[in-house]
């Protein structure tokens, strides 16, 4: 029998099976409670502190949303603030930004609400001083755009509401970008040069090292915002809707607490390996960890009253790896108190955070190849076995990362039982066998039925 069938394939050894989302690192987070004054402080933990050009108008925000920051819509604003020329995506390649705002309406000029842009002009045998910028067009149209040999605007497909705070997000995994309006995804539109385009794809611009701005998208002022902006954040991933929802009403939690938990809070799926990581607190010199299966004994352990839980004492790393694996479906629960000892305030005790152990293992998602760990040196196909398969693509990455079931990758599998495969090209090989197979080879005997595994379910679309 002979035929040709292209397939998308992901495995996951398994008793059961159901996806969730994993919250990235939040790389930049601006409260703008501070209330006075020219700081704005980060409160991500990394330092990237914002300073405004002059005294901004402090304003109260929504309710429990603490202060904001108004712009008067004066272009260029004297108000605009200036969080360094660091790069959110240097290590990932991927961003999302996410913040609230409360928009005065059309005033005849672009308003940027932020951006990683020096300017507009591009030098002479230079390029666009621009990676990113996110602004209400001078109709009204909200967009986050980047310029780089062409202009490309994501457009969002509606006007911000007037006098009426709104969520407002972008999420971008370095080939796929979604936004969204108050935790719902936007009927998004690419435009290339002013022109739309069904085929194009969102790209940063070449200027990696341009300055971050908030209530403009350029450097100084210029395009400035009308309204008030609040809760601004920066992540060095692609948020998914769930995470980005979850960010909206992450608010109000003060500076010398532990945040921003990994698993997340409440997290269901948690493979077994899990290790855990947190952000620390503005003060913390050390760290006390609890964990446990029992909520009481966490909440209300102590160092002179224990319970048990107190999995590590003055921990100076934000992160915890397990000896062992955890169990399967096992809800556990873990605190962490900020501590030091100079400071008459410590500790800082923590939030109870939970996760719930997965019922399956993991045999493979496809998740670390890229261009340079390539999918089929892995993953053997004709080149090696002589039979009718080919895997991945013949261009870098190699893997597919548009459709997948769950994560970001999936292998792309090309089936030809007639004997030869890859007609045509510079890779066409024939004598080949009437049959396909990929062929993954472990280091070591694997046992894929221990802890009661009894069910190996791969997931392909083709």
């Amino acid at each position: 029998m002979s035929g040709k069938l292209f397939v998308l394939i992901s495995f996951t050894l398994i008793l059961s099976l159901s996806a969730d989302s994993t919250l990235g690192d939040m790389v930049a987070y601006y409260p703008m409670d501070e209330g006075s004054g020219i700081l704005v402080k980060d409160f991500s933990g990394y330092g990237h502190d914002g300073t405004a050009a002059a005294e901004p108008n402090w304003v109260d925000s929504a309710p429990n949303f603490g202060k904001a920051i108004y712009f008067d819509g004066s272009d260029p604003t004297p108000y605009w603030v200036n969080c360094g020329t660091w790069n959110p995506s240097e290590q990932t390649g991927e961003l999302s930004v996410a913040c609230w705002i409360k928009w005065d309406g059309i005033n005849g000029n672009w308003q940027g609400i932020m951006g990683k842009r020096d300017g507009w002009e591009i030098p002479l045998g230079g390029t666009a001083p621009t990676m990113w910028y996110l602004e209400v067009s001078m109709n009204g149209d909200m967009k986050f755009s980047s310029r780089g040999e062409e202009i490309i605007d994501v457009q969002f497909g509606q006007t911000p509401l007037e006098a009426e705070w709104m969520h407002v997000a972008v999420s971008f995994d370095g080939t796929n970008i979604s936004q969204y309006i108050d935790g719902e995804k936007a009927d998004s539109y690419i435009l290339v040069d002013g022109v739309e385009d069904v085929a194009a794809k969102f790209m940063f611009g070449p200027q990696t090292d341009a300055t971050i701005t908030i209530g403009c998208d350029n450097m100084g002022g210029a395009n400035a915002f009308w309204g008030t902006i609040d809760e601004v954040r920066l992540f060095d991933e692609a948020l998914s809707q769930e995470d980005i929802s979850d960010v909206m009403f992450d608010v109000g939690i003060p500076p010398g607490l532990s945040r921003a938990p990994k698993p997340k809070n409440g997290k269901t799926e948690v493979p077994r390996d899990t290790e855990l990581r947190w952000k620390g607190g503005m003060f913390a010199a050390t760290h006390d960890l609890y964990f446990g299966e029992d909520f009481n004994d966490v909440n209300e352990a102590g160092i002179d009253d224990p319970r048990g839980v107190l999995m590590a004492q003055g921990m100076t790393e934000t992160a915890y790896e397990f000896p062992g694996l955890l169990e399967f479906e096992k809800t556990y629960y873990w605190r962490v108190d900020e501590v030091n000892n100079l400071d008459p305030n410590s500790p800082w005790r923590g939030s109870v955070w939970s996760f719930t152990i997965a019922n399956y293992d993991l045999l493979e998602d496809f998740e670390s190849f890229n261009e340079t760990k390539k999918i089929y040196e892995t993953w053997s196909d004709y080149f090696l076995n002589n039979t009718g398969m080919t895997v991945g693509y013949f261009d870098a990455p190699y893997i597919e990362q548009d459709e997948t079931h769950g994560g970001k990758k999936s292998m792309p599998l090309y089936f030809d039982n007639d004997g030869t495969v890859n007609e045509g090209t510079a890779l066409e090989q024939s004598g080949t066998s009437y049959y396909s197979e990929t062929e993954l080879q472990f280091p070591e005997a694997q046992d894929w039925t221990k802890d009661g595994l009894d069910c190996l379910s791969p997931w392909f679309k083709g």
